[in-house]
């Protein structure tokens, strides 16, 4: 019996991270202003979302951010992972984890997309 639930939970847990929460403008804002710091173009930057996987549980956020580069033409879209801090299910801060490059092949990217995979990010192309 308990293996048929087992079964049964295992089977539902990609239809649950599929149907996360969407991100209110307040916790893009948090997320996007760490993002900001770590770029060399702050204000040019273009997010895409995904929803939280796992509601306001999750203590981490992947995405995608296209900004200009030190020449100022858009590099095009690269993946981030960022660490969400939580009280009472409301987003106080996040800190970057990492930010990939426009080359999704790239050892940076492909560390990113790694950890983001393993969080239960795995449809970034998706993003919003």
């Amino acid at each position: 019996m308990k293996s048929i639930i087992l079964a049964i939970l295992i089977a539902f847990v990609p239809l649950t991270a599929a149907m996360g929460a969407e991100l209110t403008n307040n916790e893009k804002e948090i997320i996007s202003a760490s993002i900001r710091n770590m770029i060399t173009d702050p204000e040019s930057a273009r997010f895409k979302w995904v929803p939280l996987i796992d509601e306001r549980k999750s203590n981490t956020y992947c995405g995608v951010v296209n900004a200009k580069n030190r020449l100022g033409g858009y590099a095009g879209d690269a993946p981030y992972i960022v660490l969400l801090a939580w009280v009472n299910d409301t987003l106080k801060a996040s800190l970057v984890i990492g930010i990939g490059s426009a080359d999704w092949k790239s050892t940076d990217s492909l560390s990113v997309v790694k950890v983001c995979n393993d969080a239960g990010y795995s449809q970034l192309y998706l993003a919003q």
